[in-house]
């Protein structure tokens, strides 16, 4: 009795270290990205003498300052907020949520998929781009679902659909939401992560495939820089949610590892950098997030 009261204890104090270090790894990740956004790694050198490892300051995003977040922590903020206040998904909530953040801190950097869904109450997906808007900020959905694969399955389709109904955007935000869950629960298993993620969004998907690739890359040993290059990391969700697993399953252990490699690689950085804070932080806990 005494082993499973203290058992009973320990784990809350678990998992709150694993949802803290998920939402400020997240966020972390796409304050340190966001200046380099669009920038290939050569204009990331050139630009800034060498490797990026702390904040700097971005021409891309004049308003924001050294450290400040761009739309995707600003997302997943709005989601993280109604969760807490409603304690359910409430997706008409989440959705306004969402809306209220854009229309208040537009400056933030809102991609065009998520504008044209935002400013478009008519929208009905025309026109739709495979982009990684809804991976970028699932990972409250994913916390909040951690206990219940089912139910995360169903929640996350339904939150990505609010503004990304392509397939490959919300097997994207699946992937991602998979492997914050798993981790969130202590469960995550670096070395079957990849496998089980496939299980879980079926063989079939476009994202399936992706991940398949970035666990032959992983097999063959192959730098982290030039693993990143081959798999891409432009705004598609899966060169994005592929780059994401393979910094993180470089070097699982180490998150300031993992969100400099991929910063300094260039492209969708911002993105790219959240999803891997979101992934590592989860895994890792937040005190392994620098200071």
């Amino acid at each position: 009795m005494k082993m499973y009261q203290r058992a009973g204890i320990m784990r809350p104090a678990m998992e709150l270290r694993r949802f803290r270090g998920c939402m400020l790894g997240a966020a972390v990740g796409d304050a340190l990205g966001a200046p380099l956004e669009a920038m290939s790694r050569r204009q990331i050198q050139d630009t800034f003498n060498g490797t990026v490892n702390r904040y700097v300051s971005s021409a891309r995003h004049p308003r924001l300052s050294l450290g400040q977040w761009t739309d995707d922590t600003a997302l997943s903020l709005a989601t993280g907020e109604i969760l807490i206040s409603k304690g359910e998904v409430n997706i008409n909530e989440i959705g306004f949520a969402m809306r209220m953040a854009f229309t208040l801190e537009s400056f933030r950097g809102y991609g065009l998929t998520t504008r044209k869904a935002f400013n478009d109450t008519n929208h009905k997906g025309r026109g739709i781009r495979p982009s990684n808007g809804a991976a970028m900020r699932i990972a409250p959905v994913a916390l909040f679902s951690c206990h219940d694969l089912d139910s995360l399955a169903s929640n996350v389709i339904n939150v990505s659909r609010i503004t990304h109904p392509h397939p490959d955007s919300i097997d994207g935000a699946l992937a991602v939401a998979f492997a914050v869950a798993t981790a969130a629960r202590g469960e995550l298993e670096t070395n079957g992560l990849i496998e089980q993620t496939i299980e879980f969004l079926g063989p079939q998907s476009e994202m399936g495939y992706k991940l398949r690739e970035v666990d032959d890359l992983l097999q063959a040993d192959i730098s982290t820089s030039h693993g990143l290059e081959h798999i891409g990391t432009r705004g598609y969700a899966l060169e994005t949610v592929g780059s994401a697993f393979f910094a993180f399953l470089k070097s699982p252990e180490s998150f300031y590892n993992s969100i400099v490699e991929v910063i300094n690689a260039g492209g969708d950085t911002d993105t790219i950098g959240s999803i891997t804070g979101a992934i590592s932080g989860t895994f890792n806990g937040v005190e392994a997030i620098p200071r």
